[in-house]
């Protein structure tokens, strides 16, 4: 009897305890972290290059947009020529990213001693291989980031844009900075990039301030800088063809090369193009130059990009078009501006010109703020004088808008430019060139409200 009564009152103790909460300290909520996706990295060494890093391909979803079967002709479309001007695929209403990045490569140092950045590294590339059909196809991209001509701007230039020591990452993909993105023409996703998004791709890093023209090895006189834009371009196209350092096939296996560059990476474009075809004479070779051309010459010198071009000629010892500084010996300097190389049909490689109406990088250049109301005559001064620059032109797509660069971000196919009642984005304009399509190939906005 005594064991029941002291059996009840020990339970009685415990359902107390449990009541009042006072019997024991409640466990923290747990947190919950989220997996990191996995990703493997491959380091393949090799006797040209310092590293690269090879990203494990994912497929492309399903759920992109469909493409149209391919032509039979081999040096022409990825996809069938046709009539109609609206035949964009949709953008999905959520972005797909690109599923591979571009590998980073550096050229041969040891072949190439003149090729140089300014600090004296040795200059890099990034490249994804081309797949399908478009395995002997290639788009290069000359990158942009200005210039400099005497030594305090030369020194207040990003190490990114004068040493390959800041390129660090390994891989380059659409998502990152406006100036460093593989998005829009370099892009392997077909919604962003319907006719080259199989090609192989190749991000030419800009690393010699001299819009990929210079000759000149550091001196006392370039304040110990190096200046050698030009012989880049040459190690560039020499790494792209040798099998040790980007495999096979590669650029030596080229059917088709277009050649694009943005900015200074645009005159880069107008200052080699010419030779880059000389070299692949066997190729179809063409090009694409972005927010490059401007009404320069018509503005004189006005602004620091008039007045700096003879002391850039001094400094960088630069290369440019061959044509236009035969013509213009007593003057070389002077062809190192678009309008001009294409006014006097200098540059005899089949060109693209890309170029913004009210562009607010070049109308700096030539001393002209779009922000300051007292500069509107100006800035439609400079808007008209390129339509009337770019109205001849075989290829344009010439927004009425104040924007810079526009082939390797969303503007290569979001914004659009009404033609006929069309809404024409720049890849379509450029698909139709290209691939020789019956749509609008010179499309030049109008002039109206800005947006």
């Amino acid at each position: 009897m005594l064991k029941k009564i002291l059996y009840v009152i020990l339970c009685a103790g415990i359902l107390a305890g449990c009541a009042t909460g006072t019997s024991e300290t409640p466990l923290p909520t747990p947190t919950v972290v989220a997996a990191l996706p996995s990703t493997t990295f491959t380091i393949v060494p090799t006797s040209a290059r310092v590293e690269t890093a090879t990203l494990t391909a994912l497929p492309i979803p399903s759920h992109t947009a469909t493409r149209l079967p391919p032509s039979a002709t081999p040096l022409k479309p990825t996809r069938a020529p046709t009539a109609s001007v609206s035949i964009a695929p949709a953008r999905p209403t959520q972005p797909i990213a690109s599923t591979e990045t571009l590998t980073r490569f550096f050229v041969n140092a040891t072949k190439h001693p003149r090729a140089k950045c300014n600090d004296g590294t040795t200059p890099l590339f990034f490249f994804r291989r081309g797949t399908g059909i478009g395995a002997n196809k290639w788009v290069l991209y000359f990158q942009g980031g200005g210039f400099c001509s005497d030594e305090k701007a030369c020194k207040m230039r990003a190490p990114k844009l004068t040493s390959s020591n800041s390129w660090r990452r390994s891989q380059l993909s659409e998502i990152g900075d406006n100036e460093d993105r593989a998005d829009g023409i370099i892009s392997n996703n077909p919604a962003h990039n319907p006719d080259f998004y199989n090609w192989n791709h190749v991000f030419m890093v800009y690393c010699s301030s001299d819009g990929w023209a210079g000759t000149r090895a550091a001196s006392p006189e370039s304040f110990g800088w190096h200046f050698a834009g030009h012989y880049i371009v040459d190690s560039m196209l020499d790494a792209l063809q040798d099998k040790e350092i980007v495999g096979a096939p590669n650029l030596s296996n080229a059917t088709q090369i277009l050649v694009t560059g943005s900015s200074a990476g645009g005159f880069g474009v107008q200052n080699n193009i010419d030779r880059i075809a000389e070299k692949f004479s066997n190729v179809d070779v063409r090009a694409v130059s972005d927010s490059a051309v401007a009404p320069f010459t018509y503005f004189g010198s006005k602004g620091w990009f008039g007045s700096a071009a003879q002391a850039q000629w001094d400094l960088w010892q630069p290369r440019y078009d061959e044509s236009c500084m035969a013509a213009n010996a007593s003057q070389p300097w002077i062809c190192r501006v678009g309008d001009l190389l294409v006014s006097q049909n200098h540059i005899t490689t089949p060109m693209f010109i890309q170029a913004f109406q009210l562009d607010p990088v070049l109308l700096d250049a030539l001393g002209i703020d779009l922000r300051q109301s007292q500069n509107r005559a100006q800035v439609l001064e400079f808007a008209t004088q390129l339509r009337e620059i770019l109205k001849a032109e075989p290829a344009v797509y010439s927004p009425f808008n104040a924007q810079h660069v526009a082939i390797t971000n969303e503007r290569f196919y979001e914004y659009k430019i009404n033609t006929n009642s069309v809404n024409l984005p720049l890849f379509e304009a450029l698909g139709n060139w290209y691939f020789n399509r019956a749509g609008p190939k010179n499309v030049i906005e109008a002039p109206r409200q800005r947006r």
